[in-house]
């Protein structure tokens, strides 16, 4: 993409990209078996595979962001994307940071948007993109916590089935 086919805004994660993530990812079949009778621990484990899948799906989607984010005009904005690996989830989230390292999350971003020497279409363009990254790590959230119960209820059905097979 040349200089002047780039556009000159940030463009906002499209509906088209939530249902590319809906069809090409277990996420659908996911939630079905979630909301499913469940009996064994291998159910649990393929609830838990289908929601590892989509989360790393729905992490392409950040991809996408902080490609966007790095286009021009905003390449000239002191602020960029940083994946925050850093979690007991095992989730990616996507964090902000200004370019010396002196500032992170929502005070970075609060520093440029209010900056009123800086055009307003990069401040729109920031301004999309914290809803989106916002949107994102909500959605990273939820998935973790599923991840994280269908584990847990796999435990839970292996000491059930332990404690049943003593007592037979």
């Amino acid at each position: 993409m040349t200089e002047q086919q780039k556009p000159e805004h940030y463009q906002a994660l499209t509906k088209e990209d939530y249902q590319k993530l809906i069809f090409d990812s277990p996420l659908n079949i996911g939630l079905k078996t979630l909301f499913s009778p469940i009996h064994s621990t291998n159910e649990y484990k393929i609830l838990a595979q289908y929601i590892f899948d989509a989360r790393n799906e729905l992490f392409n989607l950040a991809k996408s962001m902080r490609e966007k984010a790095r286009q021009h005009p905003m390449k000239h904005v002191p602020l960029f994307f940083v994946v925050d690996y850093q979690n007991s989830s095992g989730g990616k989230f996507l964090r902000w940071r200004n370019q010396d390292q002196k500032r992170n999350g929502k005070p970075a971003w609060e520093q440029i948007v209010s900056n009123k020497d800086i055009p307003i279409e990069i401040r729109r363009s920031l301004v999309a993109l914290e809803k989106d990254r916002i949107a994102f790590n909500a959605q990273m959230s939820v998935l973790n916590f599923i991840l994280r119960q269908a584990r847990e209820c796999e435990e839970k059905i292996n000491e059930v089935d332990s404690l049943f097979q003593e007592e037979l």
